[in-house]
This record gives structure tokens, C-alpha cells and sequence, in this order.
């Protein structure tokens, strides 16, 4: 069978901020390359527009007035577009073409961290079907 056609491995790596998921992505990446793979890292949230929005409002830009940031209903509706986006533009583009994929962060970061601001269910229910998706 051609190399071309076989799919490539997402792998996703989770953590809580600071726990040091970034440098094991890397070290990953790195390890794979050496036994041979054709492996790229990603994040979420993802360098795409929707992904380069949410680190704005992370790092407190956006603000809806002086002292009130999104919702979290508004985060949670924005990484899940911004998982969905991320998806299309790069992670299945690069999996279908073989590629093993190492993701710093991705589903259970969302359940994790949106659910502190949103309802946990409403939460898992737009993440339904990234799981059967990769």
C-alpha cells in the first residue's frame, strides 16, 4: 500500500496550565521524526482566526466593558467553532495525508476548563462528534 495512503495518528496531549503539555508536544514531535514518522504539532486554541481571537480574550482583550469579559457561554461557543475550524483547515488535511498529529490540548481541556463557566452538559454537548471525527 502506498504511504499516501495511510492515515496518520492524532495524538493529544492534556494538562492543566503550566503542567508542561507544550515542551512534551515538541519532545513528541521530535521522537516521532527519529523513528521515521512525518509528525506536526498543533494547539488549541489553534493559530487559525477563531483561535487567534480566543488568545486575544485570554490575555484580556475584548472586554465587553472595563471589568467584564465573555461568558462563559461565548468561550465555550468559540472553541468549539474554533475546534471545528482547526479540524478542517489543518489537523484532517494533515491526517489524511499520513501525518501523525500531536495536539497541545483539545477536547478535554474544553470539558475541563469551559465547564467552570458554562454548563458542564450544554459544554459536552457541543463537543459531541470531535471524537468520532479524527
Amino acid at each position: 500500500m502506498s504511504e499516501a495512503l495511510i492515515r496518520g495518528r492524532l495524538i493529544v496531549l492534556e494538562g492543566i496550565d503550566g503542567s508542561g503539555t507544550t515542551t512534551q508536544t515538541e519532545r513528541l514531535v521530535e521522537h516521532l521524526r527519529r523513528r521515521g514518522r512525518t509528525a506536526v504539532s498543533t494547539r488549541e486554541p489553534s493559530a487559525g482566526p477563531i483561535g487567534r481571537l480566543l488568545r486575544e480574550v485570554l490575555l484580556g482583550h475584548h472586554r465587553i466593558s472595563r471589568d467584564v469579559s465573555l461568558d462563559g457561554q461565548t468561550m465555550a461557543m468559540l472553541f468549539a467553532a474554533d475546534r471545528f475550524d482547526h479540524l478542517q483547515r489543518e489537523v484532517e488535511p494533515l491526517l489524511a495525508a499520513g501525518n501523525d498529529v500531536v495536539s497541545d490540548r483539545y477536547l478535554m481541556s474544553s470539558l475541563a476548563y469551559q465547564a467552570e463557566e458554562a454548563d458542564r452538559e450544554w459544554v459536552a454537548l457541543l463537543a459531541r462528534g470531535f471524537d468520532r471525527r479524527t
